[in-house]
C-alpha cells in the first residue's frame, strides 16, 4: 500500500497495516522531490505508481520500486494548458484501458491522460478533490464545493447520474473528498466535514444509499480525506487527516483495524 504524505513523502506499508512505514523520496521542489503530494493510483496491470505531486504541480509516473518513468506538467511552476496542472490532487486509473484521470483542482477541471501521461481531453468547471473509475470505465467525480457526486462516461462528456446536496443526512454531503468504486457497483465517499464515509450502490443511474461508516468504538474520523479499496481482499481503507491514521473496514462498513502514521 502507498500513501501520499503531504509533508513531502510517499509512504509504503503493508496492506494489513502491520509493521513499519517506509518513507520514499525527499520533500522539496527539485527533480525527484515532492511537495505536498496528495493522490496516488496504482496500475493493476504492471504495478506502476502515479503520484499527484501537488505542490510542485506535476504528475509523476514511477515503477513499483520507486524509480522514475515520466513526469507530466510544467517544470517548476503551475500552468493551465493541456497537460499542465495547478495543484493536482486526486488521481485514478481506468482498470480496463489504463487511462489516467487527474483532479486538476487549482484549474477547476478534470484532465484525462494516456498511461504515458500524454494529454487526451479535459472537463472544465469542477473543483474536485476525489475521482474513481469502476470496472466498466465509468468515472465518479466528487464535485466538492457543490456537495455532489457525478457519474460520467469515460470520455467525461456524458453525465450518467448526479446526486447530493449540502447537509448531513443520507445522500447529503459536507465537502465530499476521496471516492472509490468496487467491482459490485458500490461507491464509497469520504464525506469530509460530516466525519464519515457514505456507501452507495450505483446501478446505471439508480442510486441507493446502503450504509455510512461513522465514528464509534475503535473507528474514529475527524475530516477523512480519501478512501480506497483492495480488490483482492475487498477491504476498504480510509485516510483521516484529523487523527493522522489509516483505518481498515469491510466493504459493509465494519471496523477492522487502525494504523497511526
Amino acid at each position: 500500500m502507498f500513501i501520499a504524505d503531504r509533508v513531502g513523502y510517499v509512504l509504503k506499508l503493508n496492506s494489513n497495516l502491520i509493521g513499519t512505514v517506509e518513507r520514499w523520496f525527499t520533500p522539496g521542489h527539485g527533480k525527484g522531490e515532492y511537495y505536498r503530494p496528495s493522490g496516488i493510483a496504482i496500475d493493476s496491470q504492471n504495478g506502476n505508481i502515479f503520484v499527484s505531486n501537488s505542490g510542485n504541480h506535476r504528475i509523476e509516473k514511477l515503477r513499483s520500486n520507486g524509480t522514475h518513468i515520466v513526469t507530466a506538467g510544467k517544470s517548476g511552476s503551475s500552468g493551465s494548458g493541456p497537460g499542465e496542472f495547478n495543484l493536482p490532487t486526486a488521481i485514478a486509473l481506468d482498470p480496463v484501458k489504463g487511462d489516467v484521470f487527474v483532479c486538476d483542482t487549482g484549474n477547476n477541471r478534470i484532465q484525462k491522460l494516456t498511461n504515458d501521461c500524454e494529454f487526451i481531453l479535459e472537463l472544465n468547471g469542477l473543483q474536485s478533490m476525489g475521482i474513481a473509475v469502476d470496472a466498466n470505465s465509468n468515472v465518479y467525480i466528487s464535485d466538492t464545493n457543490n456537495h455532489k457526486i457525478q457519474k460520467r462516461t469515460s470520455d467525461l462528456q456524458h453525465l450518467i447520474a448526479e446526486w447530493g446536496q449540502y447537509g448531513s443526512g443520507d445522500y447529503e454531503f459536507n465537502l465530499p473528498y476521496g471516492i472509490a468504486a468496487d467491482s459490485n457497483n458500490n461507491v464509497f465517499v469520504a464525506d469530509r466535514l460530516n466525519h464519515r464515509v457514505q456507501i452507495f450502490n450505483v446501478n446505471g443511474s439508480n442510486i441507493n444509499h446502503t450504509n455510512s461508516i461513522i465514528t464509534g468504538g475503535s473507528a474514529q474520523f475527524r475530516t477523512p480525506f480519501d478512501v480506497t479499496i483492495d480488490y483482492i481482499t475487498e477491504s476498504v481503507y480510509v485516510s483521516d487527516d484529523g487523527y493522522n491514521s489509516i483505518q481498515e473496514f469491510t466493504k459493509s462498513g465494519m471496523f477492522l483495524k487502525k494504523k497511526l502514521l
